[in-house]
């Protein structure tokens, strides 16, 4: 091998460790001194410049700390499919809320629309109504003929996360009852789905 340059070291070549292994020689050297850790006499390991630094004169001044291990568990969502957009016709969001099995929920009325009483509800107020849990909504061109992506793909669904719902009101999802209720975007009418 020839000589490096000064201050260059030359990395094993091949398996199974290859330039992150051994090192064959030290800074400066001519092709015949081998790089030995002076702590182990062994040769110079990639390894030795990580593990206990300390034992050849170099400390950090701080080094980043692995976060602690994070529980998971997968969502419970609330799944309103198959919703084909072209049967719409217009924007629509669903509100979606939790009442436990022994408990009544009722829409209050004044936020229900009917067709000889259309009344504009603004969002805040159906967010605020007690049980709230999440919302979802359908947003797409209003257009006579549809846009290319609804025609290709009529068909859609929404998921509504009630996870942190269900964690705030400490109950299993088999244990309450849903109810939603369907805005109209446009409008701002409001209609108990269920």
């Amino acid at each position: 091998n020839p000589p490096l340059p000064q201050g260059q070291v030359r990395g094993m070549a091949g398996f199974p460790e290859g330039p992150w292994g051994v090192y064959e020689y030290g800074p400066g050297s001519d092709g015949k001194e081998e790089f030995v850790n002076w702590v182990t006499g062994k040769k110079w390991h990639a390894r030795d410049t990580f593990a206990q630094t300390e034992t050849i004169g170099f400390v950090y001044d701080s080094l980043i700390q692995p976060e602690p291990q994070e529980m998971r568990e997968a969502p419970f969502l609330v799944v309103f499919s198959p919703i084909n957009i072209i049967a719409m016709k217009k924007p629509l969001s669903v509100f979606v809320y939790l009442a436990k099995q022994d408990e009544t929920w009722t829409c209050p009325p004044e936020l229900l629309s009917t067709p000889q009483d259309p009344v504009r509800i603004a969002i805040s107020q159906l967010v605020a109504l007690p049980g709230f849990a999440g919302t979802g909504g359908i947003f797409f061109f209003d257009k006579p003929n549809g846009c290319p992506n609804c025609i290709d793909n009529p068909l859609t669904a929404v998921e509504v996360d009630v996870t942190q719902a269900l964690r705030a009101i400490n109950i299993s999802p088999s244990k309450v009852v849903l109810h939603v209720l369907v805005r109209d975007n446009k409008t701002g009418e409001v209609q108990l789905l269920a």
